[in-house]
């Protein structure tokens, strides 16, 4: 059986993968060499030649290039989904196919404790999203008419793999209710937030290209005066947008909190808190003179089980921005912390796992420096990745303000290049969808930048503590 659950899934997965390409490969070959089909699916108007393929060529764009990313995104996912069903089986901690690898096993603790799990409620969100997106993409399909035969081509198919990723969030999101919830990691498989941010990146290209070159500055965006092509597009993206940022709402797995405890039950519970003097408890320490806290554990004292830290097993977005953090800072500003609002810290942070992680690398004659540079190679691979990303976007900053500032020229009616632009100019008309899309992109990668600074710095505290 162990053998089946690893074979079944990645010989499906293989078998689905080579059926696309092949479908993927034929597709290509006849737009490229077969000039009859080209005018067919393109029209007399929009068909491009052997010696001009460009991404503003509606044809080239929409009826070649978007399908064949889209295929090949697909095809991809589907052979890292075989390797990753063979390697780890078709289930891994009741996650299918290693989806929740990040997220850590978790007991309920002993005492009272509150449990959160949002995935309930994320995963009935995305759902009813993606149905949406598959409704509307598939109203579109069925009404564009007027078109050229690629526009009816490309929406056919956005609209097919709008249904499959549907399908899958649907049948993801029944097995997680149907499953054990204190053991079940993740909620939705890896391969559907990436196919659904390959979806959106198609999306927006397609938005930008139809909508901010210099051909098409005039198009209308949405609306009544935009015709059906445009709008369900804008809204199939921001769907997509909107279910992206969705999926990253979902835990990895439960995660269990101390209730809160009001003013009055704290100090019922510590009364020693309100009058607390070192002379009348006996405190451990290494001195006499030590400061006596609420944290210090007093001798004879049993101490009270914690519960587990959240942070392997809450959300991505809840990572990225830490309000993981956000239970125990409400505590502090509620009452004096005790110890038992403080939770266990991670065995991979614990000390005795780090001194064996050590002890594997250290081998005689090899330095203290090289050993605990092979010791600690995962978390400084991925900080010099990050720590890289975000050496180049800090650079974004002045490439988009640069933009902006050039758009305010030209609407202001300066000179550009020696050359005077005015208001009524069709470069202005341009500069303003142009200028919002900049303002957009400065405050994107601003995010970003921060983000990926604050993941590196967090990284390096990980590696500080296991270091001592």
């Amino acid at each position: 059986m162990a053998t089946a659950a690893r074979v079944v899934p990645s010989a499906g997965c293989a078998a689905t993968a080579l059926w696309l390409l092949r479908q993927a490969a034929s597709y290509a070959s006849l737009l490229l060499h077969d000039k009859q089909q080209r005018k067919t699916i393109c029209g007399e108007k929009e068909r491009w030649h052997d010696g001009d393929r460009s991404l503003e060529n509606n044809c080239f764009r929409v009826a070649l290039v978007w399908p064949v990313v889209m295929w090949l995104a697909v095809i991809v996912l589907l052979a890292a989904l075989a390797v990753s069903c063979l390697l780890t089986g078709r289930f891994k901690d009741s996650g299918f196919c290693g989806v929740g690898n990040r997220a850590k096993p978790v007991q309920r603790p002993t005492g009272p404790a509150i449990m959160r799990d949002n995935r309930s409620k994320v995963g009935a969100t995305v759902v009813a999203l993606s149905i949406a997106q598959a409704a509307v993409l598939l109203y579109a399909m069925v009404n564009l008419s007027g078109l050229a035969l690629f526009a009816h081509t490309y929406t056919s198919l956005v609209a097919q793999l709008a249904v499959l990723i549907a399908v899958a969030n649907a049948v993801s999101f029944v097995v997680y209710l149907r499953s054990d919830h204190l053991l079940y990691a993740g909620l939705f498989p890896w391969p559907l937030p990436t196919l659904v941010l390959v979806h959106l990146l198609v999306g927006a290209c397609e938005i930008y290209y139809s909508f901010f070159t210099p051909a098409t500055r005039n198009v209308p965006i949405v609306g009544r005066n935009a015709s059906l092509y445009a709008n369900t597009l804008v809204v199939s993206t921001l769907l997509s947008a909107i279910i992206l940022l969705t999926y990253t709402r979902a835990q990895l797995r439960p995660i269990f909190v101390r209730p809160p405890l009001s003013p009055s039950s704290a100090a019922a519970a510590n009364p020693q808190q309100l009058e607390y003097s070192p002379a009348n408890d006996d405190v451990e320490s290494n001195r006499d003179d030590d400061e006596a806290t609420p944290l210090a554990r007093r001798v004879g004292q049993k101490p009270e089980p914690l519960a587990e830290t959240a942070e392997f097993n809450v959300s991505w977005y809840s990572t990225l921005a830490f309000s993981w953090t956000n239970d125990i800072l409400r505590r502090g500003t509620a009452h004096q912390l005790e110890v038992t609002d403080l939770c266990n810290m991670d065995e991979s942070d614990m000390p005795v796992p780090s001194w064996r992680r050590y002890l594997r690398h250290r081998k005689p004659g090899r330095s203290l420096l090289v050993t605990m540079l092979i010791t600690f190679a995962p978390e400084l691979l991925v900080q010099a990745v990050l720590s890289l990303t975000a050496s180049v976007l800090y650079f974004s900053g002045p490439f988009f303000l640069q933009r902006i500032l050039r758009s305010i020229e030209i609407l202001g009616g300066g000179k550009v290049n020696g050359v005077g632009v005015g208001l009524g100019d069709l470069p202005a008309q341009k500069s303003i969808r142009g200028a919002y899309l900049d303002a957009f992109g400065l405050l994107f990668f601003t995010l970003v930048t921060t983000v990926l600074t604050n993941q590196t710095l967090w990284i390096g505290c990980h590696i500080g503590i296991r270091l001592k």
